[in-house]
């Protein structure tokens, strides 16, 4: 059994051989000390698909939907067919199914997406935080969020910010924001980018910058309602669950108000990185 810190929460998990080496990613993200919020659990079923594909989709991506099943949340996968994740309306038991008859390598395991899927829908259901398309960075006063959609540049400024002492990057693509203690926090995933950099740790936030592709680097300030929409834009929503939708623009107005935000336009090169750590000085 596994206990592992993700967005806050302490997570029971106890897969057997379905752990996936990424779950070790959060063991060692913090302190495992404290009441448990999430279990996750492997276990076979003879339940039939039918009793939750019967109803409509509550939503669908390319490979995997969510449905609502009496009261519980099924996130199904179509590889293997019998795969799929239980979470109750409590969103803190998770339960991984498959068919007694199923061979142990085909049994589920707890990988992306649906590592990603449960983090966001537990912080979503608890109201305390959100994915974010962003690197992360840790320096002396905080967590600095680097913001931005595909192609925005955050490998590539992550890859970077690597090469400067004073920049520890905790991911280049995805980070996990969240308040404890009524204090807004940022940590890494193992859900890199391009750039491959996914670094354990969680640090107080203390800044945002939405990336500019430029042709000089400057920075400039936002204000906080266009900061609010484009943190909601560049963040993971949780379509299946409409109060999640709401609490998620809440959660987004809330950081563009306590948090520094700012654009940084910048240059693909060594310059860019020279002019931040000028800036944060």
């Amino acid at each position: 059994m596994k206990r592992l810190r993700i967005g806050g929460d302490i997570w029971s998990v106890d897969l057997g051989d379905g752990c996936l080496a990424s779950l070790d990613f959060y063991a060692v993200a913090g302190a495992t000390d404290g009441p448990e919020a999430v279990s996750v659990r492997l276990q076979a079923s003879r339940q039939t698909r039918e009793a939750w594909r019967d109803s409509a989709p509550l939503f669908s991506s390319a490979n995997w939907s969510a449905y609502k099943h009496d009261a519980t949340t099924v996130f199904a996968v179509d590889r293997p067919l019998t795969s799929h994740i239980d979470v109750n309306e409590g969103r803190s038991r998770i339960l991984l199914t498959y068919y007694p008859s199923v061979a142990e390598s085909d049994r589920p395991m707890f990988g992306h997406p649906f590592d990603q899927i449960v983090c966001m829908d537990r912080l979503a259901a608890s109201k305390r935080g959100m994915v974010l398309h962003a690197a992360c960075g840790a320096v002396r006063r905080g967590a600095l969020l680097l913001v931005g959609a595909s192609g925005a540049g955050k490998s590539t400024l992550s890859a970077l910010l690597t090469r400067q002492p004073m920049f520890t990057v905790l991911t280049d693509e995805r980070s996990i924001v969240w308040t404890q203690d009524d204090v807004l926090r940022a940590s890494g995933s193992p859900w890199s980018g391009t750039a491959g950099i996914a670094e354990p740790g969680e640090v107080p936030l203390a800044g945002v910058f939405f990336l500019r592709h430029a042709d000089r680097n400057y920075i400039e300030p936002i204000p906080p309602t266009e900061a609010a929409t484009e943190l909601f834009r560049c963040s993971f929503p949780t379509f299946w669950y409409r109060p999640g939708m709401e609490f998620a623009l809440e959660f987004c107005i809330r950081v563009a108000k306590e948090v520094p935000c700012r654009v940084f336009g910048f240059r693909p090169d060594e310059s860019a990185v020279d002019y931040l750590r000028r800036e944060l000085a």
